[in-house]
């Protein structure tokens, strides 16, 4: 699941890096494309969407977290017995 949430918030943050950049080397590219007014109404969505696509990736990545922690402590407590019998045995 949190595969999926981060793949779409990636996609998000390559769509936002690449029209950073464009207006960070032309910042009249947008008026120059699609005039004055559906620039404004561009600029208006693109910024409003920022958030959203960070708190998607920040969703996510806590998922992700949750997840590896879970199965770290599971692996953890299932290897914590094994050097033990091990020991035992090699002693015997």
């Amino acid at each position: 699941m949190f595969f999926a949430l981060l793949s779409v918030a990636y996609v998000g943050f390559a769509f936002v890096s690449v029209i950073v950049m464009l207006l960070a080397f032309d910042g009249s590219l947008g008026d120059r494309i699609v005039g004055e007014a559906a620039y404004d109404q561009f600029r208006i969505w693109f910024f409003a969407i920022q958030p959203f696509v960070l708190l998607g990736s920040v969703v996510g990545y806590t998922m992700m977290v949750r997840w590896i922690l879970r199965c770290h402590s599971a692996q953890s407590s299932n290897q914590s017995l094994e050097p033990t019998a091990g020991r035992r045995d090699a002693q015997t």
